[in-house]
């Protein structure tokens, strides 16, 4: 069972081109959630396991953006159980989960409603022997007021062991998934405050590779992939209303607005790694995909075309910790459209660049006892400028200390 807690109070500072915005200055933020859950603690051989999970959460903004009052509240009802039963090498199982979310303070539009609701039901049958491991399942997404009713995706994953240290592998997979605002803030806590984010399908996301390792600490993964995804989430600039016959442009708010994408497209990259004892453990991950306003693999809401992500921890003593992180992405970007307002409308979508994102962070942490321990986080150690989104430039260099005590 666990309990979380988060508040949050904060000022909006990023570019604001809409004078209808000027009135919000600062938002606070309050979340909690409760969570419980079982599995069977029987060995692992035993013919049935299952396992199963229920969580409620609240999260609320105070106030909302413009004039429209107090800020959106989202409250979740999630359930999931598992169960599966073993048959020498084969597997059989089901995985099941609820997601159902309602919101108050809204702003909707296009009839939308005030809650939605996800049954996800994946049985699947796996194989296991040897140097080969395969699973066949599929997706089944029954829906309310997200889209489509009913949807159907893939679940699919295999691999062969070639040689010692060596394996080719496939993962197909796919389905839908519940926007919440609450997931957002945790990435960008100036996600716009009135707006339901709705839900993101994914008919088929595809990716074959290879793993080789490790080999004395050694390990290295290329891998190559196809996605297609529907009304993914990506950055929005929101257009000013206009009156009939006048022109909607873009205008730039201290709010992010996120906006349901269509696209599809490859990607590539290699993972490779190596760990010494105790003392040292690098990671290195690098992806790219080309992108296009309906083209290109999902690589996140800046819709970012080169993702690299590095990582050195040592360890010189056994109480201290000094971890390295190394962050850059390429080619970021949002779209808008600008309009003519009238029927027929006119709309052609623009550009906007976000910047590099080249973030250096360095985290050191000492502990002192068992139960106690000191810490000191630096971030954009480069002091490099970004967009983290739309008008919302990165923070310069930052520090941040402090105690972790553990009960």
């Amino acid at each position: 069972m666990d309990a979380y807690c988060h508040f949050d109070h904060f000022n909006y500072y990023g570019a604001n081109e809409n004078p209808d915005y000027d009135d919000l200055k600062n938002q606070t933020m309050t979340q909690f959630a409760l969570k419980a859950g079982w599995k069977n603690r029987k060995p692992v051989k035993s013919l049935f396991d299952y396992s199963a999970k229920l969580a409620f959460s609240h999260f609320g903004f105070s106030k909302g953006a413009g004039n429209t009052g107090d800020g959106l509240c989202e409250n979740r009802v999630y359930a999931e159980f598992g169960l599966n039963a073993r048959f020498g090498s084969f597997v059989a199982g089901l995985d099941a989960n609820g997601d159902y979310l309602s919101y108050s303070n809204a702003y909707l539009e296009n009839n939308e409603d005030d809650n939605m609701g996800l049954l996800k039901l994946s049985p699947y049958l796996s194989y296991n022997q040897g140097a080969f491991y395969i699973k066949g399942g599929v997706n089944l997404d029954m829906s309310s007021n997200a889209g489509a009713s009913m949807k159907i995706s893939p679940n699919v994953k295999a691999g062969y062991r070639v040689l010692d240290g060596v394996s080719v592998y496939t993962d197909v997979s796919g389905g839908k998934t519940l926007n919440r605002v609450s997931g957002y803030f945790a990435q960008n806590r100036y996600i716009a405050p009135n707006v339901i984010l709705g839900s993101t399908y994914i008919p088929v996301d595809f990716t074959a590779g290879i793993k080789i390792g490790p080999f004395d600490g050694f390990h290295l993964r290329p891998f190559f992939g196809y996605g297609v995804f529907k009304d993914a989430m990506a950055f929005y600039i929101h257009g000013k209303e206009a009156a009939p016959g006048g022109v909607i442009q873009p205008m730039i708010t201290p709010y992010t607005y996120m906006s349901g994408t269509d696209l599809k497209g490859w990607n590539a990259g290699v993972e490779f790694g190596y760990k010494y004892n105790d003392l040292v453990n690098l990671t290195f991950g690098m992806k790219y995909s080309p992108q296009d306003l309906d083209k290109g693999y999902f690589l996140g809401e800046d819709r970012a075309e080169t993702v690299l992500k590095a990582q050195i921890e040592v360890k010189p003593l056994k109480p201290l910790r000094i971890t390295l992180d190394f962050d850059w992405r390429s080619g970021r970007k949002c779209y808008s459209y600008y309009g003519m307002v009238g029927s027929p409308a006119v709309t052609s979508w623009g550009e906007q660049k976000l910047g590099n994102v080249t973030d250096l962070s360095m985290n050191a942490h000492y502990q002192i006892k068992k139960n106690i321990g000191v810490f000191i986080y630096a971030a954009n150690l480069l002091n490099k400028q970004w967009d983290v989104s739309p008008g919302m430039g990165a923070q310069k260099v930052n520090l941040l200390a402090g105690v972790n005590i553990f009960f």
